[in-house]
């Protein structure tokens, strides 16, 4: 993984940061730079660079999290 574009994604602004479970973390070999977010509320992809994958965990930048639950919220309304 490229370190730089890593931390485009972390080192700028907020770093703040959503930790997901793993099991809602995928991956398809089709598209081996992206990953899918699969939580009850929302799905959505996010480049493989943006992602801090642990054992048990993967953590995401809560600015893109914050952007879908507006998304998710804002379709609800409607």
């Amino acid at each position: 993984m490229n370190q730089s574009t890593t931390s485009l994604f972390f080192n700028y602004g907020s770093t703040a940061k959503i930790r997901i479970k793993k099991e809602n973390c995928y991956e398809n070999p089709d598209y081996p730079c992206i990953y899918a977010i699969v939580t009850k509320k929302l799905c959505f992809t996010l480049p493989k660079a943006a992602v801090i994958m642990t054992k048990t965990h993967v953590y995401i930048p809560n600015e893109i999290y914050r952007q879908e639950l507006t998304k998710y919220y804002s379709q609800i309304r409607n």
